[in-house]
């Protein structure tokens, strides 16, 4: 197992840090990617749920449209889903 995976499992279990999304997906598992997102989102306010929301169905549309600030998470989940390299 490499060390960016024992960071991720360890982070799964004590929430230590708050790893950045881009990190999850480059070195974590597809479930690992999958858990930290589910939490993410879990942990979202109502207006932050909606934007998320906005956010995938935008890059849905357009796959290249530019990033903003709180989207990384929408971003990330199509390229995985897509199986897209970062």
């Amino acid at each position: 197992m490499s060390d960016s995976q024992v960071v991720i499992e360890e982070n799964a279990k004590n929430q230590k840090w708050t790893l950045s999304p881009y990190f999850v997906f480059r070195y974590g598992t597809e479930a690992q990617f999958e858990q930290a997102r589910q939490q993410y989102v879990a942990n979202l306010s109502k207006a932050q749920k909606q934007h998320y929301d906005d956010a995938v169905i935008k890059f849905q549309a357009d796959g290249s449209s530019p990033i903003k600030l709180g989207e990384d998470w929408a971003y990330l989940t199509l390229a995985k889903s897509e199986r897209r390299e970062i």
